[in-house]
């Protein structure tokens, strides 16, 4: 008996005494504690259960204990994040294939910016299965096809709007899909080919009569991309978060000094200002000159390998003009006329 127990008490522990003598006549032996033992073999272990030993499992029974161990060791497993499980998928592609990380975190959807690497140019991997991506930087540029436009506007669907430069990117792509680029930068990276866009400046004219000095501080407008040798040649700066080794200025560099011809088409598109600013003139191949890293942003100074077609005369009247020499001489309205006839 409990000592110091109020009258209750004593009463409630003499009817369990009772209940008990009572069970064991009848044969039934420790039934509350059975009911404890099934329904705690019957949860689900935690995680932190699984992780630590079965002390949990009650000790007079060992057959139970080494079958829950059993099961807990073989039915359970742990969560695992999306995350992890897309990094994991990546490394045994590596492992079973040496691709290009980049390449194959988009084939599985994984954000690039976890899975930087020190390869420069994605030409140097193995290209498999890079259909699967629909970026520009896996695809090929139609250069052919575009020599159609040489010296006039790139149209630009009724179904794109006022997307002008996606009508660029859909004109040039050789496959057949929806290219994905970055619309807010002025340059566009293809497997083959390296896309300039750039604006001409507004109330100005963008032929210098002399080639512009580094830095180019005459202007007194900052660094702007300017046109020089009576517009065979072209200033252009890269931009500013892009140092020397960048992989798109690599191209840019190192294609053109080793091959002299350089593998990696250099387009160039011009967009006038308002209102004349609903069309990209497109002005043809550009080959590498020289670039200096006195500026920051990068100077690049490039000739127009198609100078001589891009200034043939094209107007019906007989006026001997072009809508490039027009655009770059700062007549952005007589421009848009020649342009728009091509």
């Amino acid at each position: 008996m409990i000592s110091g127990a109020s009258a209750y008490e004593l009463q409630r522990q003499q009817r369990i005494e009772r209940n008990k003598e009572l069970l064991h006549q009848f044969g039934i032996h420790d039934l509350g504690l059975q009911r404890v033992r099934s329904v705690t073999l019957a949860k689900r272990p935690c995680k932190a259960a699984c992780e630590a030993s079965p002390s949990h499992v009650l000790e007079d029974n060992p057959e139970a204990n080494a079958e829950s161990t059993e099961t807990r060791n073989t039915s359970f497993t742990l969560r695992r994040s999306t995350r992890l499980r897309e990094r994991e998928l990546v490394a045994c592609t590596n492992q079973e294939q040496p691709l290009n990380s980049r390449i194959v975190a988009r084939l599985h959807g994984v954000r690039c910016k976890r899975l930087r690497t020190s390869v420069s140019d994605p030409r140097e991997t193995a290209s498999v299965s890079l259909s699967a991506s629909n970026s520009t930087k896996y695809l090929n540029c139609d250069v052919d096809k575009l020599s159609t436009y040489l010296g006039g506007f790139v149209p630009v669907p009724p179904r794109l709007g006022g997307q002008v430069k996606r009508s660029v990117i859909e004109a040039a792509c050789a496959a057949a899909v929806r290219p994905v680029f970055n619309r807010m930068s002025g340059i566009c990276e293809w497997w083959n080919a390296v896309m300039l866009f750039v604006n001409l400046p507004a109330g100005d004219r963008a032929l210098q009569n002399d080639k512009p000095s580094i830095p180019n501080a005459s202007l007194g407008r900052g660094y702007v991309n300017v046109f020089y040798g009576s517009g065979e040649y072209i200033v252009w700066y890269a931009q500013r978060t892009q140092d020397p080794e960048h992989p798109t200025l690599r191209r840019l560099i190192v294609d053109s000094e080793r091959r002299g011809a350089s593998e990696t088409n250099i387009l160039l598109f011009c967009r006038m200002p308002k209102p004349y600013d609903s069309h990209y003139l497109y002005c043809g191949r550009l080959r590498y000159v020289e670039h200096s890293n006195k500026t920051h942003p990068i100077r690049f100074n490039f000739q127009l390998m198609d100078f001589a077609s891009l200034i043939e005369p094209k107007s019906s009247c007989g006026t001997p003009a072009s809508a490039y020499s027009t655009a770059i001489r700062g007549d952005y309205a007589a421009a848009w006329e020649l342009a728009s006839r091509r």
